[in-house]
C-alpha cells in the first residue's frame, strides 16, 4: 500500500539524513479485485501526510532503514465507481471505527547509491518492506518499487502488491444481500508523485 515516495530521500542521503517533501495532488492509490458479476477498481486520491519530514535511520550494506516515513489514506475516499460496491467496501474496511489506512516504509535496497535516481526519465526498480495497517490490523509486506526522477526536485514512484482481505481480519463484502460476492484477493497499485522542498 502506497508509501513508495519516501524513497526519494535515498537520492540525497550522502549529504543529508532528513529531507522535506510534499505529496503531489495528482498522486493516487488504487484498490482492485473481482466479484462473481464484475471486476472493480477503487481509486483513493486523498492522501494525508503525518508530517513534513521523515528520517533515514540507518544505511548499511546497500540498505536504508526509515523512521517516521508514514502516509495515511482516508478510508472513505475510496471510490469504486459503483455506489453499492463503494459503500460495502467502506463498511468492510471499517471506515467508521478506522477512518485511515496507514502505510509506513521500513526499509529499501539501494544497490548502487552513486547512480540511484541520478538520471531523469529513467525507471529503476528496487525491493523494499513496508507496514500496512487496515482496519487496525498491521502486516509487514515485501514490495517491488519502481522509481523515477522527473526533474531536479520531483520524483515518481509506483508499484503493486497483492493481498488478502482476511489477512487483515476483513470479511469480503457481499453487496445486494449476498447476490454479489467479492473475492478475498485484492491488489493495491500505487502511483505517487513527490516533490522535494527546501
Amino acid at each position: 500500500m502506497a508509501l513508495l515516495f519516501c524513497t526519494l530521500v535515498a537520492a540525497t542521503f550522502a549529504s543529508k539524513s532528513q529531507i522535506n517533501y510534499v505529496i503531489e495532488k495528482t498522486s493516487h492509490i488504487f484498490l482492485s479485485g473481482t466479484s462473481n458479476v464484475m471486476d472493480y477498481s477503487c481509486d483513493c486520491d486523498e492522501l494525508v501526510q503525518t508530517g513534513n519530514v521523515f528520517f533515514v535511520e540507518h544505511i548499511n550494506e546497500n540498505k536504508a532503514t526509515f523512521k517516521n516515513a508514514i502516509v495515511k489514506l482516508k478510508t472513505k475516499s475510496f471510490d469504486c465507481g459503483n455506489g453499492l460496491i463503494t459503500g460495502e467496501m467502506h463498511d468492510a474496511l471499517q471506515a467508521k471505527s478506522h477512518p485511515y489506512i496507514f502505510v509506513e516504509l521500513k526499509e529499501m535496497e539501494i544497490l548502487n547509491p552513486t547512480t540511484f535516481l541520478e538520471k531523469r526519465g529513467v525507471w529503476q526498480q528496487s525491493n523494499g518492506k513496508a507496514d500496512i495497517t487496515i482496519a487496525g490490523k498491521t502486516r509487514r509486506v515485501d514490495l517491488v518499487i519502481k522509481h523515477q526522477r522527473v526533474s531536479d526536485n520531483e520524483f515518481r514512484f509506483g508499484g503493486t502488491k497483492s493481498l488478502k482481505m482476511t489477512d487483515f481480519d476483513i470479511d469480503p463484502p457481499t453487496p445486494a444481500m449476498g447476490l454479489i460476492k467479492v473475492g478475498n484477493a485484492v491488489e493495491i497499485r500505487l502511483d505517487l508523485k513527490a516533490k522535494n522542498v527546501k
